[in-house]
């Protein structure tokens, strides 16, 4: 289960995240707050909204993408890319419980925050990871 801040927008995934990484773009710089934001994907037949959420809001920074946010408490929870249809890309903060999760890289580390380190301990790929 995960959901917003104030509880208006929740979810169930029945299923596990995969990729999960740190993204340093300067969208998911600005959209967090913060230097990076963290994201994992979910088949999106194993994601399902409960219930349908009424205060959900939708924002696209580009054209292939649509990131959707609680329009009463602002908390991000998830993107829609287009170049992967059958997949979200879940925030990782919005997750109630978080023991299973495992960060596997940073992504978009050449655009990253000028004041932030990255951990040494995972790869860092200047763009996409490879495929």
């Amino acid at each position: 289960m995960g959901g917003c801040l104030c509880g208006r927008n929740a979810y169930q995934i029945t299923g596990a995240l995969s990729a999960c990484s740190y993204c340093h773009c300067a969208i998911c710089r600005k959209l967090s707050g913060s230097a990076f934001g963290a994201y994992g994907s979910v088949v999106r037949e194993l994601f399902e909204w409960q219930p349908t959420p009424e205060f959900l809001s939708c924002y696209s920074p580009t054209e292939i993408t649509r990131r959707y946010f609680c329009r009463q408490c602002g908390s991000y929870l998830l993107t829609e890319h287009d170049d992967e249809p059958d997949h979200l890309f879940v925030s990782l903060g919005t997750l109630d419980d978080t023991a299973d999760i495992s960060i596997e890289y940073h992504q978009f580390a050449a655009s990253k925050a000028r004041w932030h380190t990255l951990s040494a301990e995972l790869p860092a790929y200047s763009k996409w990871p490879p495929e």
